[in-house]
C-alpha cells in the first residue's frame, strides 16, 4: 500500500494508513515475544511437539473447520462468497506451514548427514504437506475463477449500463 502510495500516485486514506500500522505493530510484537527457537537434532523431536495436547486441538479445529467449510458452505455459498474458499485456503495454509517446516528440518537434517528418512513420521509429514497444497491450490484455483466470474460479470453489467448511457444520450441530441 505504501509502495502504491508513492510509485502508482494512489490515495493512502486513513483506514490504509491504520491497516498498515496495525500490521507493523502486529508483526513487531510477534517478533519482540516470539520464543527461542530450539535446534532440533531429528524428526522424533518434531513428532513429539506435534503430538501435543494443544498442537493436536489446534489440528482437530482446523480440519473440522475446514470440513464444515467444504461440505455445507461451498456448496451453498462458494460460487458467490469468495471468503469461503479464501478461509478454506487459510486454514489449510496454517497446518501447511507447520508440515513444511518440519519436512524441511528433516530434509536439512538428513542432508547434513543423519538421514531422517528412515523414519515414518518423515514420510507423515510428506503427505501432510502434499494433502495441504492440493488442497490449497484447488480453492485457491476456485477464488481466481469466482473472482474472474464475478470480475468480468461486472464488467459486462458496466459496458451495457455505458452502452445504454451512450444509446439514450444520443437518442435525446
Amino acid at each position: 500500500a505504501v509502495l502504491a502510495h508513492f510509485i502508482l500516485n494512489e490515495r493512502l486514506h486513513a483506514l490504509g494508513v491504520l491497516g498498515c500500522v496495525m500490521c507493523i505493530a502486529g508483526s513487531m510484537v510477534i517478533v519482540i515475544h516470539a520464543p527461542l527457537e530450539q535446534e532440533i537434532t531429528s524428526v522424533k523431536e518434531i513428532w513429539h511437539m506435534a503430538t501435543q495436547p494443544s498442537f493436536l486441538l489446534y489440528v482437530a479445529s482446523v480440519i473440522v473447520l475446514v470440513s464444515v467449510l467444504v461440505f455445507h458452505f461451498s456448496p451453498l455459498w462458494g460460487q458467490s462468497n469468495v471468503l469461503i474458499y479464501t478461509a478454506i485456503c487459510s486454514l489449510m495454509g496454517s497446518l501447511s506451514v507447520m508440515s513444511v517446516k518440519a519436512l524441511g528440518t528433516s530434509l536439512k537434517l538428513t542432508f547434513e548427514g543423519t538421514n531422517q528418512l528412515a523414519y515414518p513420521e518423515t514420510w507423515f509429514f510428506m503427505l501432510v504437506v502434499a494433502i495441504c497444497v492440493l488442497t490449497q491450490m484447488n480453492y485457491l484455483n476456485k477464488v481466481c475463477m469466482s473472482a474472474l466470474c464475478i470480475f468480468s460479470n461486472q464488467l459486462i453489467i458496466m459496458c451495457i449500463l455505458r452502452e445504454n448511457a451512450i444509446k439514450q444520450q444520443l437518442s435525446e441530441d
